[in-house]
């Protein structure tokens, strides 16, 4: 009897089995080939240490940063931490003469130190001492009052002899080597902050002094005969009427201090701002997970690059480290809005490679480096954006130059379009030696003229038969312009002379009107001799002295760098592909770079931009890899689909005879 029980439950579990074996073979085949990818779900786990509230950032603030926090800038002292009345911390002072405090803000500066000078009799001085170098680098901000006899002066002494000496005084700069004041040509206004930075040496006894970020006093002799610098002096002379401030001063940077760069505090920086209920031994400050750098408390940093940053407060008390929370920022100084990250299958219309096109000038201004008695630049013509326009709106005679390094010879090309060609209504004209006119060709009734001292004539194509091509009104074309002023035989020219190819058509070569030993103004004209109104444009002006234009760059259109920026930048350069920066005005005009994956990054004064990611080309899909193309996906699926229909059939058969077996069996026990 327990025999049969046996047979029975083997006969039900392996019938189960077969069952379970053709579902999970089905569940198989659905994971495998029909199923989206798994991703994992969970609450995000926060993996920083939980701030101790007692180190609370003010500022930067959890915002997008596009300027940097006006009146703070880098400094070994900025004078941050210190509370407005309080005398500077790391300087002293001689306080019977005078007072040196604090003061939340002067002229544009924040949090800067300001002197007066209680007894006119006596000099007043403000010293910060700091051990001895032998050379180095000290630069700072000062302001002076400016309106008594002895003005304001900046000494470096060792134990008191004078090294360096600079001042101001009677609306001027100068500098003492030990036998009286030697005046710079740089004038001074009252209350007006100037940068200054000495670097001095000790072994030639010499200094060098820049203003303004503009080296003025090249190797300058000390005053006195010494060898290393231990102190740095801001003092007043002997006859100050003391009835008002008498100057202030911001942001002294050293170069020996090493959290800080030489040239950081030309610009405005981020405040780094916090509050804390500790006494500590130390604090630091740690941007984006760097090596934490030592400050006395609220400081100004460098504008971090453009890109998101986080910073953190940390502080030791008696052994206990306290943090502050991770702060968490953007910065977004230049922001690049084109090229975008995408992909570029053409160039952008209407924009061409050059040394002026124009990108970056204001319509309704003279264009940057031009000067022009009616030349303005406008949105765009026809195909063309941002150009030149000259608009003669009165028959009178109207011009637009560009002045540029002598040259004895060389290349200009331009894109010219006039609304009008009949009588004379515009002139090309290079000129050089006191602006006499080299070249000097114009559009008369349709045809190219050139003139010969006072003599107009027909321009002609190299045969010296066929005249140049015929102009048409509201047309675009392409001019370019070799000349010759020496005997170097530039392009095959003779001494003064010069040839014109207007689309690519060549003219004989020209005679100057009068001979030049060199050009150096580009200049475009409106006869004045008619009674029309109608207007000149010239676009994407190349010269071929232009390190970074190559001849024949405007003949196509390129891919416009423009970006915005909310505060003024002077010196402004891009990078392609990480190779060395190249220095621009503004929104520039590149040409199109080759197919592929490229950046961008560009660069003004100490700020940076992200990097701009973007493609060129079509795209092209890769093909599949040998023996992994979708028929063969389909048919590898098919043939798995089959083996598991035929496995899961002849597991669910077998699951049916073993349990039609036990059936038919219970029967027959019961019949028993």
């Amino acid at each position: 009897m327990k025999s049969k029980k046996k047979i029975k439950t083997i006969l039900l579990v392996l019938g189960i089995f077969c069952v379970l074996s053709t579902i999970s073979s089905y569940n198989f085949y659905d994971d495998q080939f029909n199923s989206e990818e798994l991703v994992e779900v969970r609450d995000e786990i926060d993996l920083k240490t939980a701030a101790i509230q007692d180190i609370n950032i003010t500022t930067p603030e959890e915002i997008i940063y596009t300027s940097p926090m006006s009146g703070y800038y880098p400094a070994t002292y900025g004078f941050e931490n210190d509370q407005n009345g309080q005398n500077p911390t790391g300087w002293v002072y001689n306080s019977i003469i005078g007072d040196a405090h604090i003061v939340e803000d002067f002229n544009g500066h924040n949090k800067v130190a300001r002197i007066f000078d209680n007894n006119g009799a006596f000099e007043f001085w403000v010293i910060n001492y700091f051990s001895s170098k032998s050379n180095g680098t000290v630069e700072f901000w000062l302001s002076s009052r400016q309106d008594a006899q002895d003005g304001i002066a900046v000494t470096l002494r060792d134990g008191g002899t004078i090294g360096p000496f600079i001042g101001i005084d009677d609306g001027g700069f100068y500098y003492d080597e030990g036998s009286g004041a030697t005046w710079l040509s740089l004038s001074y206004t009252a209350d007006s902050w100037h940068h200054h930075r000495i670097t001095f040496n000790g072994d030639t006894q010499k200094y060098n002094w820049s203003i303004d970020n503009e080296l003025l006093g090249l190797n300058i002799d000390f005053f006195s005969s010494i060898s290393s610098i231990n102190e740095f002096h801001i003092h007043t002379g002997p006859n100050w009427d003391f009835s008002n401030p008498i100057g202030h001063f911001d942001a002294v940077g050293y170069s020996w201090d090493e959290d800080y760069e030489i040239g950081d505090n030309l610009y405005e920086g981020l405040l780094l701002s916090f509050d804390h209920d500790i006494t500590p031994d130390w604090l630091r400050y740690s941007l984006d997970g760097q090596a934490n750098k030592t400050i006395l408390g609220n400081t100004t940093i460098p504008m971090p690059a453009d890109g998101p940053h986080t910073i953190q407060v940390f502080g030791n008390e008696t052994g206990t480290i306290h943090k502050s929370e991770i702060r968490n920022f953007v910065v977004s100084i230049i922001n690049i809005i084109t090229p975008e990250n995408k992909r570029y299958t053409k160039p952008m219309s209407g924009y061409y490679p050059a040394s002026y096109g124009f990108e970056s000038d204001e319509d309704g201004m003279v264009p940057y480096n031009w000067t022009s008695s009616q030349g303005t630049v406008v949105d765009s013509l026809d195909d063309h954006n941002k150009v030149l326009e000259i608009d003669n709106t009165d028959n009178n005679i109207y011009w637009a130059d560009n002045t540029f390094v002598q040259q004895v010879n060389g290349t200009i090309e331009f894109w010219l379009n006039t609304t009008f060609t009949g009588g004379d209504p515009q002139r090309i004209r290079l000129m050089g030696d006191t602006s006499t006119i080299g070249p000097d060709f114009r559009i008369m009734n349709d045809a190219w003229q050139y003139r010969v001292v006072n003599t107009w004539y027909t321009m002609y194509q190299k045969d010296g038969i066929t005249p140049m091509l015929i102009y048409s009104a509201d047309t675009w074309m392409h001019v370019k312009i070799e000349f010759e002023c020496g005997s170097v035989g530039y392009k095959g020219l003779s001494p003064d002379t010069y040839r014109v190819i207007i689309d690519g058509n060549s003219s004989e070569d020209l005679d100057f009107r009068y001979t030049r030993n060199w050009i150096d103004t580009f200049s475009v004209w409106s006869g004045g001799t008619l009674s029309t109104i109608y207007q000149i444009y010239i676009d994407a002006v190349g010269y071929s002295w232009d390190t970074n234009y190559n001849l024949g760059d405007n003949s196509k259109e390129g891919l416009l760098i423009s970006f915005d920026c909310e505060i003024p930048l002077d010196n402004i350069a891009y990078s392609l592909d990480v190779q060395d920066s190249v220095p621009i005005l503004g929104n520039f005009t590149i040409p199109m770079p080759s197919d592929g994956t490229h950046t961008i990054q560009v660069f003004g004064d100490v700020y940076t931009s992200q990097v701009r990611p973007f493609i060129v080309g079509k795209y092209y899909p890769p093909p599949p890899p040998p023996g992994d193309d979708d028929d063969d996906d389909d048919e590898e699926e098919i043939e798995f689909l089959v083996s598991i229909l035929i496995i899961g059939g002849i597991s669910l058969a077998i699951g049916a005879i073993a349990v039609a077996a036990y059936l038919i069996r219970k029967r027959r026990i019961v019949r028993e």
